[in-house]
């Protein structure tokens, strides 16, 4: 069975404190990371405490990640129609052409989650 740890903000009982934890999640975009707390839980549990008392969580800026691109298309379609006299050609010239760009662009915040909490261990 797998023992789940408690995150509280005051404590219910008489405890030791075994320490403090600073946990920041990756630098997350589309997907939520969460603020933290999570992660410290999991650091305390690996310390041995039974419980978190969570000082502090937020969400802070970690930059923006950004995507795009560009494609152009075009066509040119002529005709000379001349004549060569000696060293000389004489004629005209014909053509016409076009062009087609298309663009696209993306930009997505990203931020990362820190907490800071107490471990404890209940007497």
């Amino acid at each position: 069975m797998k023992k789940r740890l408690s995150k509280l903000f005051d404590p219910p009982r008489r405890c030791t404190v075994l320490g403090y934890v600073d946990a920041t999640t990756a630098p997350s975009g589309l997907i939520d990371r969460g603020d933290g707390v999570e992660e410290a839980a999991r650091r305390a549990k690996e310390i041995g405490g039974d419980a978190i008392i969570v000082q502090s969580r937020s969400r802070q800026y970690a930059g923006t990640i950004s995507s795009g691109g560009a494609f152009t298309s075009s066509s040119y379609n002529g005709n000379f129609y001349g004549t060569a006299m000696g060293g000389s050609v004489y004629g005209d010239i014909y053509g016409s052409g076009h062009a087609n760009t298309s663009a696209w662009g993306m930009s997505v915040p990203m931020s990362r989650g820190k907490a800071s909490v107490l471990v404890i261990k209940f007497k």
